[in-house]
């Protein structure tokens, strides 16, 4: 039996973020199948959660600093804190290619490579793939 009870995961950036989360929770959900997961977001992005079976209690909080408090003072065996800020981002973006954790370069695996203790996604389908933007239509005059 694992030695974690309790898992913290926060994230309080945007919608984005929460929903390239999911497949992160499940792969920690099997890493730790007896842990209580407790789920630290912002207040406006709560409601992408509701439902989601990987989480067992939802915390609601007002600032980054409100969720790191949680997190790290709540007596919490693992505590998973991935929050990426725009700069983040933009590496992930650049450089996530090289990453191992990263094969297919999303968000998930960022996230997933971001928890630091090697949380493997293998349920694959679950990842949130982004909208290809549409062809840019060359304007009138170029």
């Amino acid at each position: 039996m694992s030695s974690v009870n309790k898992i913290f995961f926060g994230i309080f950036a945007d919608a984005g973020q929460v929903a390239g989360s999911l497949p992160v929770l499940k792969a920690i959900k099997q890493k730790y199948p007896e842990a209580k997961l407790t789920y630290a977001v912002a207040k406006e992005l709560a409601i992408g959660l509701i439902g989601v079976q990987e989480v067992d209690e939802l915390l609601q909080t007002s600032s980054p600093a409100e969720l790191l408090v949680r997190g790290y003072t709540g007596g919490y065996d693992r505590v998973y804190t991935p929050m990426l800020y725009n700069q983040e981002q933009i590496n992930w973006m650049l450089e996530s290619s090289w990453i191992k954790a990263a094969p297919l370069n999303t968000l998930s695996d960022y996230i997933a490579y971001r928890c630091q203790d090697d949380i493997i996604i293998t349920d694959r389908d679950s990842i949130p793939v982004p909208p290809k933007p549409e062809d840019e239509q060359p304007r009138q005059g170029d």
